[in-house]
């Protein structure tokens, strides 16, 4: 596995949505598992950012 760290924009997201909806199946495959990455990717950060403000609150 590699692992690649990008920057998205909203309109890269889009097109990958539209990529999901592709009659090819390997794409449609791919841009999925593209998405499921981002999304865990995004819920990771959300996570990691209430621990820090967790630990803020308790430094109080």
């Amino acid at each position: 596995m590699i692992e690649i760290n990008l920057a998205l924009s909203v309109e890269d997201i889009e097109i990958i949505q539209c990529l999901q909806n592709s009659e090819d199946k390997k794409i449609a495959n791919f841009a999925g598992k593209i998405l499921d990455t981002i999304q865990t990717e995004i819920k990771q950060t959300e996570i990691n950012h209430q621990a820090i403000l967790n630990l803020l609150e308790e430094q109080r």
